[in-house]
């Protein structure tokens, strides 16, 4: 059998290997920096779009329609009441009084 050597490990990235990564990235953000910029803003809003879509064209949930429509309970008008109070308001008769003073002008009465 054979041993593993001890050099056949990756080695960790070195701080020069680490620079130069980084260098090549900003050459390729400060070329393509306005695309880059583009696509990013793009996404950003493709996704609030797709994300407020349901909000503006929510499914119906069918279940729950009726599971939520099964409790409501809608009261009747009980028309012999409404007759009653047609004739109890035609019956009454109003008088109005006025109480201002003789000699001064009514502003609504124009």
């Amino acid at each position: 059998m054979k041993k593993k050597n001890k050099s056949t490990k990756q080695k960790k990235p070195t701080k020069t290997l680490l620079l130069a990564y980084v260098s090549g990235l900003v050459k390729v953000v400060k070329a393509h920096g306005v695309l880059i910029m583009f696509l990013v803003a793009g996404g950003a809003i493709g996704f609030a779009l797709l994300r407020s879509q349901n909000y503006l064209n929510p499914p119906r949930d069918e279940a729950k329609y009726q599971e939520l429509s099964a409790g409501v309970s809608y009261s009747k008008i009980d028309y012999t009441l409404v007759k009653k109070l047609e004739s109890a308001l035609s019956d009454t008769d109003v008088t109005v009084t006025q109480n201002l003073a003789p000699n001064r002008n009514n502003p609504f009465s124009e």
